[in-house]
């Protein structure tokens, strides 16, 4: 809003361009350039790893919510900045002070229900919460009339939930991620914010053509509540973490009976064992697995794990 009273809409559009120039300067100048680049199947997208992650129920219910987390948002600004300029009457060049108020307290507000996720192990109890919040909040826009600080508090629990989901989603793909295939995962998931903030303005507008605002706002709800139906039936989520092992090249045993042994240790739930790079990809829970145990295995390149 601030550059836009300053420049207009143009003048949004030359500093994104300029920002862009600034940041290929900064990654080609500054930047350092490692000497060595190793691909980790982790991290990078793989091919064989796309119809197992597609096939993945848990995790096609993670990008279903991103899609539709990013659907509602494009949606949101099709048609709040209309409602606060014209139903409530809020000049479009003071819009920034109700959005920045609404940012910075909703970041705050949210950080208490993360940690209560991450830490007790009730991450799916706030996933499915802050969803039906979301859903509340939509809802809720169409009857805001001609209060300004009513419009205020639905926007701030709008965003006190969506910060929280966009946080939590991220780390629930991470966590449900085959081992191996974390790249993978996040590369289905990027496509399916991105399609989701497409189709959002997309059918947003169409509808607002036809419907008017109570009509996108009403989609925004539906979606939700959709989206909050399909989060109740996905199990809870796991608490692992990916580990990676650098094997030796030179060893008595096969790759089959490594497999076996990584499996055996405690805390243990995934094993994927890339041969060419001679590297095993675990997927663990933290509070029973123990690098120690490792050790003992002669297949093992000792200090080569992370």
């Amino acid at each position: 809003p601030l550059l836009g009273a300053a420049w207009g809409l143009s003048g949004i559009f030359y500093t994104t361009a300029v920002l862009a120039v600034l940041a290929l300067v900064v990654v080609a100048r500054v930047v350092p350039t490692p000497h060595q680049h190793k691909v980790s199947a982790d991290t990078h997208p793989a091919r064989e790893m796309v119809s197992r992650v597609l096939a993945d129920g848990r995790l096609l219910r993670l990008d279903f919510g991103i899609f539709i987390l990013h659907f509602v948002l494009t949606a949101l600004f099709l048609v709040f900045p209309t409602m606060l300029q014209d139903q409530l009457g809020l000049k479009a060049s003071s819009h920034w002070w109700f959005y920045l108020s609404v940012m910075i307290t909703s970041f705050f507000a949210m950080v208490p229900f993360i940690i209560i996720g991450e830490k007790k192990r009730k991450m799916k109890p706030v996933l499915c919460g802050a969803i039906a919040l979301l859903a509340l909040a939509a809802a809720s826009m169409t009857g805001v009339g001609q209060s300004l600080w009513l419009a205020w508090a639905v926007l701030f629990f709008f965003f006190m939930a969506f910060n929280l989901l966009e946080a939590s989603l991220p780390s629930l793909i991470s966590k449900e991620a085959p081992a191996a295939a974390k790249g993978t995962a996040m590369g289905v998931y990027s496509t399916s914010q991105f399609f989701g903030a497409f189709l959002g303005g997309a059918l947003g507008g169409g509808l607002l053509q036809t419907a008017g605002l109570d009509g996108v706002l009403w989609l925004m709800a539906a979606a939700l509540v959709v989206w909050l139906l399909v989060a109740l039936t996905m199990p809870a989520p796991g608490y692992t973490t990916s580990f990676v092992v650098q094997l030796k090249n030179a060893v008595s045993i096969s790759f089959d009976e490594i497999d076996q042994n990584l499996r055996k240790l405690p805390g243990v739930e995934d094993v994927v064992i890339v041969e060419e790079a001679a590297m095993a990809y675990l997927k663990v829970d933290r509070q029973h697995f123990r690098e120690e145990q490792l050790a003992h295995f002669e297949f093992v390149r000792q200090g080569s794990t992370t």
